[in-house]
């Protein structure tokens, strides 16, 4: 490997590693049905991450609040039902 007895390279390079292989996985598991798996990163950060939302404050929550043609673009209601399937009951 080019980070040879330079551990900040090396620790820069599996955090990398790390991060791709979510992203595989978000892709392949929860968004497959919004998104072709073929994607690219860039395609799906302008997809997913860089949308237009409101972080408001209710009741001591912090809200995302998502205009209804992203959510219906992007099927968000289904995909908050997959991803909460695996979380414990108190997120």
């Amino acid at each position: 490997m080019p980070f040879k007895r330079f551990d900040a390279n090396a620790d820069w390079y599996y955090l990398m590693l790390l991060g791709n292989n979510l992203f595989d996985s978000f892709k392949e598991d929860v968004s497959e049905s919004v998104n072709v798996v073929s994607v690219n990163a860039n395609t799906f950060r302008c997809q997913f991450i860089d949308i237009a939302a409101n972080i408001v404050e209710r009741k001591g929550r912090a809200i995302l609040e998502v205009p209804k043609a992203i959510i219906a673009r992007l099927q968000l209601d289904s995909l908050f039902k997959r991803l909460k399937v695996g979380l414990p009951k108190w997120c």
